[in-house]
């Protein structure tokens, strides 16, 4: 098909009318009069495989009309996440009803290690920004984003794993599970401190399964997973006190309240 032309979708979609997805959805953004194009298209991925190769056209060929027609790439403004979004949106008009997730790793978005104050201002406003924040990080100008991010998404598939660890039984891959929850919080989430590493490391030594901080960030407890079948010496470890786990809160009756 040459280009400039009229198309505005297609359902179903051939080939072409993915890369005439990315073409239209970029022309349609930066608001330029459309210019010809010469397209060579190549790729090793196999068609109808589900690996993308779909998205793939449509990135491809919207990043090629941005270059064409603005005389750059990304920018600031026309940034990877802003043509992923794009992208993702664009294809809605071949009948794709799709997230985003294909075309942003096509793009390789990715969230920033460090933002500054006056960035995030800038993304979602500066009354927002101090509604998020507390009296301890108020004072912050910058914010480590991707390791928190790492953190917390990393920890909710440890969640959904340890669930399935506890259904099998599997003692070895719930401590493993434990250990890599610690070491996330310490290198990721920054909020432990060197009384508790040091503690979690005499832990380790003393042959517990797993084991990681538990309660206030920055200070707290340890939980640790050991196994009742072949107990393990932990006095030697110096702590304010230790515990372990018993039945829970229950009701006893002391009197016949007839």
């Amino acid at each position: 098909m040459p280009l400039p032309s009229q198309w505005n979708g297609a359902s179903p979609p051939q080939w072409f009318d993915y890369p005439l997805c990315g073409w239209k959805g970029v022309l349609e953004a930066i608001q330029q009069p459309p210019r010809g194009m010469l397209i060579l298209v190549k790729g090793t991925i196999p068609p109808s495989s589900g690996l993308s190769s779909s998205s793939a056209l449509v990135c491809a060929a919207a990043l090629a009309t941005l270059v064409l027609h603005t005389g750059h790439g990304f920018t600031s403004m026309h940034n990877k996440e802003w043509l992923a979004d794009l992208c993702a949106k664009a294809e809605h008009m071949i009948g794709t009803c799709g997230g985003g997730m294909d075309q942003a790793c096509e793009v390789k978005t990715a969230i920033p290690a460090n933002v500054s104050a006056e960035e995030v201002i800038a993304e979602i406003g500066k009354d927002n920004l101090t509604a998020l924040l507390t009296e301890n990080t108020k004072h912050m100008k910058e914010f480590n984003l991707r390791p928190r991010a790492l953190h917390c998404f990393g920890e909710a598939q440890r969640v959904n794993d340890f669930e399935e660890a506890c259904k099998r039984e599997d003692l070895i891959a719930m401590g493993q599970l434990m250990n890599q929850s610690h070491k996330s919080l310490q290198e990721n989430y920054e909020n432990t401190s060197p009384g508790i590493d040091k503690l979690i490391n005499e832990c380790k030594k003393a042959n517990v399964l797993g084991v990681r901080m538990t309660g206030g960030g920055w200070g707290g407890c340890l939980v640790a997973l050991i196994d009742k079948n072949n107990p393990i010496d932990l006095s030697q470890l110096n702590v304010l006190f230790n515990s372990s786990p018993c039945q829970g809160i229950t009701f006893e009756e002391l009197y016949d309240q007839k």
